[in-house]
């Protein structure tokens, strides 16, 4: 009994304890009601689906002297259909259909035509020339902007010569090309794309582009007597090595050079140097290498006021 009074004022001190708790923690003056849930919130009505185009016609083949012309086709919003307004060509002797000599002449020296009517010639259709077995040299016009896949596969094709309208090589492009000994590409390519030059056995001569940035797996051509530097105030001559190249041909417009011995060492004392200019041009230009440079391109045989084209 004498504990009892100890237990009530233990009793009250703990309530009050716990109003002061309760006080501190509460905020009975914020009357501001709780966000509404988000999914309660109105969503904006998604846009509406676009209608889908219709579908192309079908393709168009026409053929005009041995060449195939397939149209392609664009949809114009204005009109709301497609309309036709460029080409894409092919052979119509490929895949080994043509067996007689009908097609000799025809595509001794082939020179592909850069519209049909009225329309122009953008593309190489892919595999449109490959197992060509009576190509001897094609000239692919101004306007044709893409070398399709496997154009040339295979062919017979020994020359071949481009404008600088064209900016792709597809994959395999000139793929198995055994007989191809001479190419002069347009200086407007950015890259070799896989398996572009595999199997060019015979290829010899060609032209560095310009504007050549990559080189994919397999598809650089090798053991080639002349690659051709392009036309260029500060040239990399780097390059040469990936090809196994023995000899190159530098312009005369050139006013320095990139050079690295050590990609070199294995060419000497073989690789040769081909040079556009005179003597004193040449020897202007390698005066702004280094000590080790020169004396490492000095090893080298150069040709003085070489002449070549493709």
């Amino acid at each position: 009994m004498k504990k009892k009074p100890f237990v009530i004022i233990l009793a009250i001190i703990m309530i009050i304890i716990s109003l002061v708790f309760a006080a501190c923690n509460g905020n009975p003056t914020d009357t501001t009601l709780p966000a509404p849930p988000s999914d309660l919130e109105p969503k904006p009505e998604p846009d509406p689906e676009p209608e889908p185009l219709p579908d192309p016609p079908p393709e168009e083949v026409y053929e005009s002297e041995g060449i195939e012309f397939y149209s392609m086709f664009e949809y114009d919003e204005v009109l709301g259909d497609y309309e036709k307004v460029v080409y894409s060509v092919a052979s119509v002797c490929r895949y080994s259909a043509c067996r007689n000599n009908l097609h000799d002449e025809l595509y001794n020296n082939l020179e592909i035509p850069n519209e049909y009517g009225g329309l122009p010639v953008i593309k190489i259709k892919s595999w449109g020339f490959s197992y060509n077995k009576h190509l001897n040299t094609v000239r692919i016009p101004d306007g044709v902007t893409t070398i399709g896949t496997n154009s040339f596969q295979a062919s017979s094709v020994k020359k071949i010569t481009m404008t600088d309208s064209v900016t792709i090589l597809e994959w395999g492009a000139f793929v198995d090309c055994y007989n191809l000994y001479s190419i002069r590409l347009s200086d407007n390519i950015e890259g070799f794309s896989f398996d572009c030059f595999s199997w060019c056995d015979d290829l010899k001569v060609m032209n560095i582009p310009a504007k050549l940035k990559y080189m994919a797996p397999m598809a650089v051509p090798r053991d080639m007597d002349y690659l051709i530097m392009p036309e260029l105030d500060k040239l990399d001559i780097n390059i040469a090595y990936k090809f196994l190249t023995k000899s190159i041909v530098i312009p005369s417009c050139v006013e320095e050079l990139i050079f690295d011995y050590d990609k070199f060492k294995p060419y000497y004392p073989e690789f040769q140097i081909n040079f556009k200019g005179t003597e004193e041009q040449w020897e202007s230009i390698i005066s702004k290498l280094s000590e080790e440079q020169l004396e490492a391109i000095r090893k080298f045989k150069v040709n003085y006021n070489f002449e070549m084209e493709i």
